[in-house]
This record gives C-alpha cells, sequence and structure tokens, in this order.
C-alpha cells in the first residue's frame, strides 16, 4: 500500500480529516468546538505532520514534544 492509498483511505473510513497547511490553510472544526472555543472553553484539536519524505523525521532529533 502506498502512502496515499493509506491516507486516502483513512479520509474514506472517517478515520482522519484530509491533510492541510497549518500555515496557509483553516483549520476544519465542528460546530460543536467551534461554539466550545467561543464560549472560552480550551479545545484540543490533535494534529499529525505529514512527510512526503521518510528521512525527514531523522532531521528532528530530539524535538519531539512527545514518545509515542
Amino acid at each position: 500500500m502506498t502512502f496515499a492509498e493509506w491516507i486516502r483511505a483513512g479520509i474514506d473510513n472517517g478515520w482522519c480529516a484530509a491533510p492541510l497547511c497549518d500555515v496557509h490553510d483553516a483549520w476544519v472544526r465542528t460546530d460543536e468546538e467551534q461554539e466550545q472555543i467561543e464560549d472560552g472553553n480550551d479545545v484540543c484539536i490533535y494534529v499529525v505532520r505529514l512527510y512526503g519524505d521518510p528521512t525527514v523525521t531523522t532531521d528532528l532529533g530530539e524535538n519531539l514534544p512527545c514518545a509515542y
């Protein structure tokens, strides 16, 4: 399975949203999440960064925020 097939399967099955750019795209929120934010609540929206080249992750070194 290619990366493109894998991410498409996740999107098609509702396991994840389509990739977006943190710099250029607006985050997609549910109506409930948006209401929570507007009410001043702290809403967590988990993000998984997608790399087109698997060697990029070797450059992260100790900069990972947590060990999953």
